[in-house]
């Protein structure tokens, strides 16, 4: 799964971050608590389109 741009509604103890695939078309969502947050980027910054 590749995304671009990503949206972020941030609130003080929860994360929703949202996405369209590139690949599919697909728009996601996906709920983070504030401190896996900055793991999640770190896991997928190679992921980001080139």
């Amino acid at each position: 799964m590749k995304h671009g741009v990503v949206g972020i509604d941030i609130a003080k103890r929860v994360f929703q971050l949202h996405w369209v695939d590139i690949e599919t078309g697909e728009i996601v969502s996906l709920q983070l608590k504030r401190e896996k947050f900055l793991a999640h980027f770190a896991r997928h910054r190679d992921r980001s389109p080139a």
